[in-house]
């Protein structure tokens, strides 16, 4: 299972950058690592617009067109962020 997740991450990073070539280190270090930061960063990005859509995270486009995500203390929800001393957490916690 690991090595077939493995080659397919190898595959997906070749795919992308067709000319790439390095060690096994370099590969794993660098290739590797790559593909899940990328996987990683969608991951948040969908977790973050579930969050907004549910109502949890606002999100602001800044000037320069990047979007920056903040709690939504302003929510009706029972359950949603709240702003305390201690930092946000969710309610009921």
């Amino acid at each position: 299972m690991i090595r077939q997740e493995i080659s397919r991450e190898i595959l997906d990073y070749l795919r992308e950058h067709p000319c790439s070539g390095d060690t096994l280190e370099g590969v794993s270090k660098w290739w590797l690592m790559q593909q899940r930061v990328t996987e990683s960063v969608e991951n948040v990005f969908n977790a973050l617009k579930q969050l907004g859509k549910e109502g949890f995270v606002q999100e602001r486009v800044m000037a320069d067109g990047r979007v920056v995500y903040f709690a939504n203390t302003d929510s009706d929800r029972p359950d949603a962020v709240e702003n305390d001393q201690d930092g946000p957490t969710l309610g009921g916690e």
